[in-house]
């Protein structure tokens, strides 16, 4: 599926990937496409760790961060979300009822890369 709706905020791209779900599907893991040193047993470990909780939300070192665990009863309200960092409304525990939980993560943060200086910042973290 296409977001033909992409420059009205990440909820819209949300909202198109649920559509494209099949019904069997349990949950999601929401991942940002420009964290790209999210690593693959930070999933692992999130899916294990939240699966029968409402939401998961990583905890680095360094504070909350992506990616994220959505369980299908969260649906209907990733759905009414509008416009970016919504998604964070549904994961903070003073302002929902949802059943959140923190999955711990050793680490820092995976760096936005939004910019060349953050891309090159990225780079120099390798040398």
């Amino acid at each position: 599926m296409e977001n033909h709706d992409y420059d009205e905020g990440c909820a819209t791209s949300i909202r198109t990937a649920l559509d494209a779900l099949s019904a069997e599907t349990e949950g999601i893991v929401l991942l940002l496409g420009d964290q790209p040193r999210v690593r693959v047993d930070t999933i692992l470990t999130l899916v294990a760790s939240a699966r029968r909780h409402a939401a998961g939300v990583c905890l680095y070192d360094d504070g909350l961060g992506h990616p994220l665990w959505f369980d299908r009863q969260m649906f209907d309200q990733l759905r009414a979300m509008h416009g970016d960092k919504a998604v964070w409304k549904l994961v903070d525990a003073g302002r929902t009822d949802a059943d959140v939980v923190h999955v711990r993560v050793a680490g820092s943060v995976p760096r936005d890369v939004d910019t060349w200086d953050d891309y090159q910042a990225l780079l120099a973290e390798r040398s």
